[in-house]
């Protein structure tokens, strides 16, 4: 991302796939990090079989085709992939399993993503919101969980980034 571009982002929304980072309460496009590392190759996922994690990524939307092929995206690099149509599920799978990640849809039926991310805490996952909305007010408080923002439709490489750089953390 050019310097040009760079200029003023902080007030501006992502961009159609484009990929926002948190600093402090405001989201700001992500420099030096997903956009410039995984240009090229992006780098594997931690390990099958690794103690760390039963599930490195818990991806959650209600959209279906979304979910499905965000998670298909996923697995095809090797990563270790559960699907949560809603938040009220996505909280069940968290109860039963280790996760890595989660990729959070903000707009659901039952319980939302806002609702979701009311209910972490600094011990939970880190979070990547993917959401067709352009930025939202977030809970307070979950600054410390949400580490990147990204607008649907995301390209392949910024999912794949935006989950490396979540699990490196």
């Amino acid at each position: 991302m050019a310097s040009s571009q760079r200029a003023g982002a902080a007030d501006s929304q992502p961009p159609e796939g484009g990929t926002y980072g948190l600093a402090g309460s405001n989201l700001r496009p992500l420099e030096g990090g997903l956009a410039h590392r995984h240009m090229g190759t992006v780098p594997g996922p931690i390990p099958i079989g690794s103690p760390s994690f039963d599930i490195d990524v818990l991806v959650v939307d209600d959209d279906e085709a979304v979910r499905v092929t965000m998670a298909e995206i996923l697995r095809r690099e090797g990563y270790r992939v559960d699907e949560a149509h809603d938040g009220q599920s996505a909280l069940e799978r968290l109860r039963e399993a280790t996760v890595g990640v989660i990729l959070l849809d903000l707009h659901m039926p039952r319980m939302d993503g806002h609702e979701v991310l009311a209910r972490l805490t600094a011990q939970d996952p880190p979070v990547v919101i993917v959401s067709a909305y352009e930025r939202t007010p977030l809970p307070p408080g979950c600054e410390a969980t949400v580490v990147a923002y990204m607008r649907k439709p995301a390209k392949p490489d910024m999912i794949l980034g935006a989950v490396a750089d979540a699990l490196d953390r």
